[in-house]
């Protein structure tokens, strides 16, 4: 089975950056970056029994319909990128997917201010022994410039009662985001830290900057089995960009 790998918890990932005077042990690395493309792509979650987080597989042939999810990704760029340390990146074939600001240098203040707080929490919420091991931690904190009016999920072929081409939002929820953190767009203030799922109008109504990686699964009430099925996402940005991703066919079984 061909598979997709993405680092898919990147505030998580340690990285090295320079130290931020609020904290001597742990600091964040906020990284913005415009959104000018996204990438969608469907698979089945298990979790890392070593890392305790989700990896996402490609799905050739056939997935059951509880495990079925489709990852949404957003980056400043696509390209075959042959230079320099990425933030995180996704392998596809021999090409590569850069992102994380390479190009930026612009920046909310107020997110950034609200990341090194949520650092600042979390240093003191830690309990591992990673501190007696090393001297410092940096979250590499990735966030977006532009914020989400709309989005919608179509399908190729009919689909839990909803004809081709038609919004299908609703049979979806939204299972994590990643980073954790989503900011309202209009004033930057933290909206949701909650970590638990939500549907997708419940994330719209919050007016949030569009999140670097969000995970959708099939709601309760979608079920539905189907056959070379191929989901279309549509994000329209406060800048008025419009942008389209389509996952590759898979088969849902129940």
């Amino acid at each position: 089975m061909k598979k997709l790998f993405y680092l898919f918890i990147v505030l998580m990932c340690l990285s090295s950056c320079e130290m931020n005077e609020q904290d001597e042990t742990l600091f964040a690395q906020p990284v913005p970056c415009h959104v000018e493309a996204i990438y969608a792509n469907v698979g089945s979650i298990s979790i890392n029994e070593e890392y305790g987080t989700p990896d996402i597989s490609n799905i050739e042939d056939c997935v059951e319909a509880e495990y079925f999810h489709i990852s949404v990704l957003t980056f400043d760029s696509i390209i075959g990128w042959s230079g320099g340390d990425l933030g995180f990146h996704i392998g596809i074939g021999q090409g590569t997917i850069a992102s994380e600001g390479m190009y930026c240098e612009e920046s909310i203040p107020e997110v950034e201010q609200h990341i090194y707080e949520w650092a600042e929490k979390v240093d003191k919420e830690d309990e591992s022994s990673w501190k007696s091991n090393t001297r410092a931690m940096c979250y590499h904190f990735p966030y977006r410039l532009e914020g989400v009016t709309a989005f919608s999920v179509t399908a190729n072929i009919s689909f839990n009662g909803v004809e081709a081409g038609a919004d299908i939002a609703d049979c979806f929820i939204i299972e994590q985001f990643s980073p954790e953190l989503v900011f309202n767009y209009e004033d930057y203030s933290v909206c949701w830290d909650n970590g638990h799922p939500i549907t997708v109008s419940q994330w719209l109504s919050m007016k949030p900057l569009a999140s670097p990686c969000m995970l959708l699964r099939l709601a309760d009430k979608a079920q539905d089995a189907a056959s070379d099925i191929a989901f279309t996402i549509t994000m329209t940005l406060t800048d008025g960009k419009v942008l389209v991703a389509t996952t590759p066919m898979v088969n849902i079984v129940e």
